[in-house]
């Protein structure tokens, strides 16, 4: 292995988020766009971290795009029936629920 090196990390599995095989799986049929990926992989990150879910302006800091963009995002992920947003109490901020998207990934699988 002349000139070549390997350089093995050992994170572990504490600091990983799982990736619904299903999703990775239809991905082209379910129409997920990009941006909206990204924003779903940020929050699941971010719920499995524990953290509480930041403003649209710093999901949109966090992601590289303007606040607009994440409305956007959030809106077309809403009417392509991907997710639900909730409030869970007074003060806090919003929780994104992805169930929809799972079941639209069970839907076009098992069709």
């Amino acid at each position: 292995m002349s000139g070549q090196f390997l350089v093995q990390f050992d994170i572990g599995y504490a600091d990983t988020i799982s990736v619904p095989k299903l999703i990775l799986k239809n991905f082209k049929e379910i129409g997920i766009k990009p941006n909206e990926w990204s924003f779903y992989c940020l929050i699941s990150y971010l719920q499995a971290d524990g953290q509480e879910i930041p403003s649209q302006p710093e999901l949109g800091a966090m992601m590289g795009l303007s606040e607009r963009q994440v409305k956007n995002i959030i809106a077309d992920l809403k009417n392509k029936d991907m997710l639900t947003v909730k409030r869970a109490t007074k003060g806090s901020g919003p929780v994104y629920d992805f169930a929809p998207l799972f079941r639209k990934a069970i839907d076009i699988e098992y069709a």
